[in-house]
């Protein structure tokens, strides 16, 4: 299992205020036959070939974790990771794959955590933790998740948050989030409208006012990978690659 070192060891200081492209993804479903991701190896490898065409070197895999609907855990991810790796090796694509997890906060992440299980985290030594939520989940329900994790001794990363009903316009509650600890996790295809006009421009205003901590693909399939083209020419995509706040570096 990983291990969890205090957040004040962390270099949480971004080495990219001067990149136009970002190297390192912290959030996507490129692993084969786990969720609503890639179907199958072929597909993984071409998404991975992909990524590497777009400038991408490292990848953390995050395949979603819902009890009953996509019952994974450390030891189901790790061995489609290896299975990847060596066909990554095979085929003479140089992308190094790394792994967590996309967490979906409900009830039952409630009690899995109160089992006492340590979840995944972004990378080895980080206790940075992936979560999502229902669309419309009921803000109370966020706030409880967000502080069980952080009592743990856990960061949240709160993916996507600019595709969420319950985050208002004026991200009041994003801000709250952020004040308890939380980190925000932008999808960059947001800034291209691939979601919606909405999302898109709650994502903008994101960026515009320093809230983005991740950035991320969140690609599971083809379509996804190449609308990428058109997000990262928003002059919002290179402000945030210019944040100090951006921790993707901090993942080498």
């Amino acid at each position: 299992m990983r291990t969890i070192i205090e957040k004040s060891t962390l270099n949480l200081k971004s080495t990219t205020k001067n990149v136009s492209v970002l190297t390192v993804d912290m959030h996507n479903h490129i692993l084969p036959s786990l969720d609503d991701g890639s179907e199958n190896m072929e597909i993984a490898l071409h998404l991975a070939a992909g990524m590497v065409k777009k400038g991408f070197k490292k990848v953390f895999a995050t395949p979603h974790i819902m009890p009953g609907f996509y019952n994974n855990d450390e030891e189901k991810i790790l061995r489609k990771v290896n299975m990847l790796r060596q066909n990554l090796k095979d085929e003479n694509i140089h992308l190094e794959i790394d792994y967590a997890a996309e967490y979906y906060v409900d009830e039952n992440f409630i009690k899995l955590m109160d089992t006492g299980i340590k979840p995944i985290t972004i990378g080895r030594h980080t206790n940075f933790v992936l979560i999502e939520t229902s669309f419309v989940e009921s803000f109370q329900n966020v706030l409880k998740a967000v502080e069980k994790l952080l009592n743990m001794g856990y960061k949240p990363v709160l993916a996507h948050p600019e595709r969420y009903i319950y985050l208002d316009e004026t991200n009041r509650r994003c801000e709250k989030l952020q004040n308890l600890g939380v980190l925000f996790q932008l999808n960059i295809n947001s800034l291209g409208g691939y979601y919606s006009q909405q999302t898109k421009k709650k994502a903008e205003y994101m960026v515009e006012h320093d809230l983005v901590s991740f950035l991320g693909t969140n690609i599971h399939n083809d379509i996804q990978l190449q609308s990428l083209d058109y997000a990262t020419s928003s002059p919002y995509y290179h402000l945030a690659l210019k944040s100090s706040r951006l921790l993707n570096y901090a993942l080498v």
